[in-house]
């Protein structure tokens, strides 16, 4: 319904129509009357489906019965029982699980391979096959850790989770742009940030490029005079590595994955928590979100621009 009530809204506002509320009383009011249908709704198919499912019952005794009284007159006379009657009466063996690492029939959290691996090295298996971190299926652009709707049960905690990623947690992301606060602890997908950050340089540009004081918060004596660039298209900050190993902040390592204009590449990184800048000016600081450390980052010192530039 979801989906659908975003068609509806998207088909109104290309008419230059204005949504109101009373749109999104008779959208509800027509999903229900199909939702309903007499004949085509979820409750009259399952009627259906029910009444077949007698029918085929009764159809199996009825054969069973016929099959228990050849099986009596075949023992009277010493007569061999036809295929066919055998076929009727025996029930088809359930399918073996096959596990996805060792092709064994086992499920991949009785796997003894998957379970000697380290948790880290669990979930970088689960992400070279594309495999979801709730469930172990097949991931798509409509299956995802996020939205999976087959969350397993570990067997250690009972909690929503497999029993092989027990104990992992995923790292919240802080955004500076948008920030969740409905993100569960034991969702672990990877973390995506976005920047316009590009290469090209045809030109002499002019990037939004200030002077700051950069320092720990707990720390707020040892500080560096860094170049900050102002990204109002980024959702992450960034710090330079050489940066983050001068001031000596604590860092947690993660891996992202990074969105540019031109590419998009997933990435090992470290997240650095407590650190703030401030005017060369004054002492008005502004404590930070989450840094993302690189190893280097896209400026050159030309597009620092210079007094005379800004004359221009």
């Amino acid at each position: 319904m979801q989906v659908s009530w975003r068609k509806a809204v998207n088909g109104l506002e290309e008419k230059g129509v204005d949504v109101l509320f009373d749109d999104l009383v008779n959208f509800v009011d027509k999903q229900s009357q199909i939702a309903k249908h007499p004949v085509f709704s979820a409750e009259a198919l399952m009627d259906v489906d029910n009444k077949n499912k007698q029918i085929d019952n009764k159809s199996f005794l009825s054969s069973a019965r016929r099959a228990k009284t050849v099986c009596a007159v075949s023992a009277a006379t010493n007569v061999p029982l036809e295929s066919s009657v055998l076929t009727a009466v025996t029930p088809s063996k359930p399918k073996m699980q096959t596990c996805l690492m060792c092709s064994k029939p086992h499920d991949l959290d009785d796997c003894n391979i998957y379970l000697s691996r380290t948790l880290d090295d669990r979930r970088k298996y689960l992400i070279e096959n594309r495999l979801c971190f709730s469930c172990y299926g097949h991931t798509s652009k409509t299956h995802d850790a996020r939205t999976c709707r087959r969350r397993r049960k570990c067997k250690m905690c009972g909690k929503l989770h497999p029993t092989g990623l027990h104990g992992y947690r995923r790292p919240v992301e802080h955004s500076s742009a948008v920030e969740s606060n409905n993100i569960q602890s034991e969702e672990t997908d990877l973390k995506t940030v976005t920047s316009c950050a590009t290469d090209v340089h045809d030109e002499s540009v002019a990037l939004s490029v200030v002077m700051v004081r950069l320092s720990r918060i707990d720390s707020p004596k040892h500080e560096l005079i860094v170049y900050a660039a102002l990204d109002s298209m980024s959702s992450a900050c960034f710090i330079s590595k050489d940066v983050w190993c001068q001031l000596g902040s604590p860092g947690e390592t993660t891996e992202i994955t990074l969105k540019t204009i031109s590419n998009e590449q997933r990435q090992n990184s470290v997240v650095v928590n407590g650190l703030s800048v401030s005017s060369m000016t004054d002492n008005i600081s502004i404590h930070l979100p989450r840094v993302y450390t690189q190893d280097t980052l896209p400026m050159s010192l030309d597009e620092i621009p210079s007094h005379a530039m800004l004359q221009r």
